[in-house]
């Protein structure tokens, strides 16, 4: 008697790697979309923003702290806060600056400063006055692992402030001159009084005088 033989379908366990590779391909679009979406989103802020790790180094850094910076990624990557933003070789501390990474690390709550930035555009130094929001990056168990530093440039409104407080000095000591020329009648005290106030704005303007 003549033995038949047939072939079987091959097995369910059988040719499972591509099947498994499609799934997991599959599975990881979402957050590939995710991914690319926030980056997008980080990307269109018109301020800076930069993510620093516990060693003060920049470990993430948008479009607009590039641009500001005049650097590619690959050189502000790696480098120390203090370094791209100041120029110098050490953290911020007072009287000058106050370090918001260092309050965040040390508090875990979010931190606010006005700093002022050294920018090298084209060859050249430029220094703007930056509002800068530091907030803490934590992990499922709510330690710090990372900050983030929001920046936005408000050297224009920083001006004008100080345009706004050098013209209510002006103000006060044109108003100190009438107050003498009304209060007394003796030529040499409203000359003297009035040559005082008028060095006194002139000294703000110029740095100095000197009489002889």
């Amino acid at each position: 008697m003549k033995k038949v033989f047939s072939i079987k379908p091959a097995g369910r366990g059988v040719n499972k790697a591509p099947s498994i590779a499609c799934s997991i391909s599959e599975s990881r679009k979402p957050h590939i979309r995710y991914k690319n979406n926030l980056k997008a989103i980080v990307n269109s802020l018109e301020d800076e923003l930069i993510v620093i790790d516990r060693d003060y180094r920049i470990i993430q850094a948008n479009e607009a702290a590039l641009l500001r910076y005049g650097k590619r990624r690959r050189g502000i990557i790696g480098k120390y806060c203090y370094d791209i933003a100041h120029g110098q070789p050490e953290l911020c501390h007072p009287p000058r600056y106050e370090c918001p990474l260092k309050a965040v690390w040390e508090t875990s709550k979010p931190a606010r400063v006005t700093h002022c930035h050294v920018y090298h555009v084209k060859g050249e130094e430029r220094e703007r006055y930056l509002d800068i929001i530091a907030s803490p990056i934590k992990d499922r168990r709510g330690n710090v692992i990372a900050v983030t530093e929001l920046m936005r440039d408000v050297t224009e409104a920083k001006e004008a402030e100080s345009e706004r407080i050098e013209a209510y000095k002006n103000l006060v000591a044109l108003n100190a001159i009438a107050t003498t020329v009304n209060q007394s009648l003796d030529l040499d005290t409203v000359l003297y009084n009035a040559i005082e106030k008028t060095l006194e704005i002139m000294k703000r303007h110029t740095g100095g005088i000197l009489l002889l």
